[in-house]
């Protein structure tokens, strides 16, 4: 009996250790709120060593609302707590880490007010915050609530709807002031609604638009092709990280009308499989290639998902003219418009950079197809349901 007893104590050291090595390795991290810090062999050793062999590593976050990693390797811890990061290299689990937040010291808030959809250039505001741009050389800045207001890279502060939140000034990923900002009623513009949509991507402008939308705090519809989806997997996922919507737009781009039941059912049923590898969703609305789907064959398609057309066509296909394509939404632009553009095109990626901010200052406020469709309960202009 004490030889049976002594093996089986011998077994459950055996056992237990390799999970008690688990628990030593993992190594902890600990940073204030509000900072940010580039994931270095000097912080993390241990987890360095790990993923040393690994190019493509993505992070996740037990609890993205208390920290997160994005695809450089800066972490960005946003309020207090503890949380787990998990490295993954093509879904395999190669490393981890524990984060501890802890409170940061409270920075003084300095009060700005500024009426809705008007924009104030923070050189011209108080003293107190000309001083934050004097004294600081290379700010970038983060809206507790970007829906109410922004600051793009310009320092050019924005109010797009009546409320408060707070803006923080960062220098190095480093939370070195804070704006109380108070966005006022406006009473002479009234707002307005637009959905932005880019097809055919992904592709490498993709990222200087998402780079605009993220500067403005805005959100977009990408209705993507299966095929574009597979070359480049890391920007669909960056879409999808940053909140946009993803759409259907088919695998191979055929007119669908021009194939088989059979045929175009697998194009869509193929582009929702390599989105879904991505994101672990599927596309919540599809758009045909050239909108060239008659109602009847969306219904038998879609699932009973919403079939997007457009209000507003911007040419930037034919023109691949930045002046030309702000011109076409600048004289044709309007409440509930559903905006196509295409995200092959750097001269397209140039017009959103230009088009965002001016829209804005005209009352709009930029939401995805889906948001539309809730905001105008029912189809608007070529919107079809099932």
């Amino acid at each position: 009996m004490k030889r049976t007893a002594a093996w089986f104590l011998i077994f459950l050291l055996l056992f237990s250790l390799p999970t008690a090595l688990a628990e030593s390795v993992m190594e902890t991290l600990e940073i204030a709120e509000r900072e940010s810090v580039k994931l270095s062999n000097d912080l993390l050793p241990e987890t360095a060593k790990l993923i040393a062999s690994h190019k493509n590593v993505s992070w996740q976050s037990s609890d993205p609302d208390i920290a997160t990693v994005d695809r450089g390797y800066v972490l960005r811890a946003k309020r207090t707590g503890e949380c787990i990061m998990t490295g993954t290299d093509d879904g395999r689990e190669i490393a981890s880490f524990r984060v501890v937040v802890k409170p940061g010291a409270p920075l003084e808030g300095h009060p700005v007010t500024v009426t809705a959809f008007t924009a104030l250039k923070l050189k011209e505001a108080s003293d107190d915050v000309k001083r934050i741009l004097s004294d600081y050389s290379d700010l970038t800045w983060e809206s507790s609530d970007p829906a109410i207001a922004i600051v793009n890279h310009s320092n050019v502060l924005y109010g797009k709807k009546e409320g408060t939140c707070e803006i923080y000034a960062l220098e190095d990923g480093m939370s070195v002031a804070k704006l109380d900002v108070t966005v006022t009623f406006n009473s002479e513009v009234e707002e307005k609604f637009i959905a932005f949509t880019f097809d055919d991507g992904p592709s490498k402008p993709t990222w200087t638009i998402l780079d605009t939308l993220d500067e403005y705090g805005i959100k977009a519809t990408f209705f993507m092709v299966g095929e574009m989806v597979d070359m480049r997997p890391s920007t669909v996922l960056a879409v999808y990280e940053a909140g946009h919507e993803i759409g259907n737009h088919t695998y191979n781009h055929y007119n669908l009308d021009n194939l088989s039941y059979e045929r175009a059912r697998r194009e869509i049923e193929k582009t929702d499989e390599a989105i879904f590898k991505i994101t672990g969703e599927n596309p919540t609305v599809i758009r045909a290639p050239g909108g060239d789907l008659t109602v009847k064959h969306s219904e038998e398609y879609y699932d009973g998902r919403y079939f997007i057309y457009w209000t507003l066509g911007t040419g930037d296909w034919k023109s691949r003219d930045t002046d030309k394509v702000c011109s076409v939404v600048r004289n044709k632009h309007h409440n509930h418009a559903v905006v196509l553009m295409h995200d092959l095109y750097p001269t397209t990626a140039k017009a959103v950079k230009k088009l965002v901010p001016e829209l804005i200052l005209k009352g709009y406020t930029f939401v995805t197809v889906s948001e539309m469709i809730e905001i105008t309960g029912e189809p608007e202009g070529k919107i079809y349901a099932k």
